[in-house]
């Protein structure tokens, strides 16, 4: 509840009623990625390599942030990446395309490619949500409880306890497979 950063999801209020547990949250307008990267699937088009390097920029910012408080999430996937839309982060501009890089060579490759899927005319940013498995990073061997298993970092297939500081690198891992997924378009 204390966290707030550009690239994490706010947390606001939480209560019990009737049973149930509500939490209220930032709102995210553009839902998730998971649910991007099936409208992608569905209409055959791809994600645009500049979209692709502000997702893992973005991400990576939200992540620097938890470890720089000694917190790791251990749940980082497409579901749990949500998109807002407001002012764009600086220095996330795409490059513009030189004479040689061969995007402009009229060899016909252009032609064959699948269309790319682009941000909206606002300004996407992606947020880490859901931050039920965040646990504290400390220097002894710690116990974590993991997340969704298809995202999980290697370290964990066994089950054992994972030393401290490599739970960070597990945050890493993960969010590698998520860009893979959001490139590729395969689970």
């Amino acid at each position: 509840a204390m966290m707030k950063h550009r690239h994490i999801v706010r947390y606001f209020n939480s209560w019990v009623e009737s049973g149930h547990l509500h939490i209220q949250n930032e709102f995210c307008e553009g839902g998730s990625l998971d649910q991007q990267i099936e409208e992608c699937r569905a209409r055959g088009d791809r994600f645009a390599e500049a979209e692709l390097k502000k997702l893992l920029v973005q991400v990576g910012r939200g992540l620097q942030y938890l470890h720089s408080k000694r917190l790791v999430h251990l749940d980082i996937k497409p579901g749990n990446i949500l998109i807002t839309f407001g002012e764009e982060d600086k220095g996330l501009s795409p490059p513009p395309v030189s004479p040689d890089s061969g995007a402009a060579s009229g060899d016909g490759a252009s032609a064959l490619a699948p269309p790319q899927h682009h941000a909206t005319g606002d300004a996407v940013r992606y947020k880490i949500g859901d931050l039920g498995h965040v646990v504290q990073v400390q220097e002894v061997v710690v116990a974590a409880e993991e997340g969704d298993c298809r995202y999980m970092a290697p370290e964990f297939l066994n089950m054992d306890p994972v030393p401290g500081p490599q739970l960070l690198k597990a945050d890493i891992f993960s969010t590698g497979l998520t860009v893979y997924e959001a490139a590729r378009l395969v689970r």
